[in-house]
């Protein structure tokens, strides 16, 4: 039988600051209100976790051109 593929470094960072989220108040009000702060543990998780790209989701940068696209009018 193959082995199931490995774990990205996004999901091994998504579990590991969720595991961890779910069970500090500190982080919890930090997910909740933006003038909390994480607790130290909290932080570096969520450092590693905002570091890593979820390859569910397709990045791309935008171009100039496609960038103009976004700019308000005067």
């Amino acid at each position: 039988m193959p082995e199931p593929p490995s774990a990205t470094q996004w999901e091994l960072a998504d579990r590991a600051y969720h595991a961890h989220h779910f069970q500090c108040p500190q982080c919890i009000a930090a997910g909740v209100t933006r003038s909390q702060e994480r607790c130290a543990a909290g932080a570096a998780l969520w450092g590693a976790y905002q570091h890593e790209r979820d390859p569910r989701v397709q990045h791309k940068k935008l171009g100039v051109k496609q960038h103009e696209q976004y700019r308000p009018t005067r």
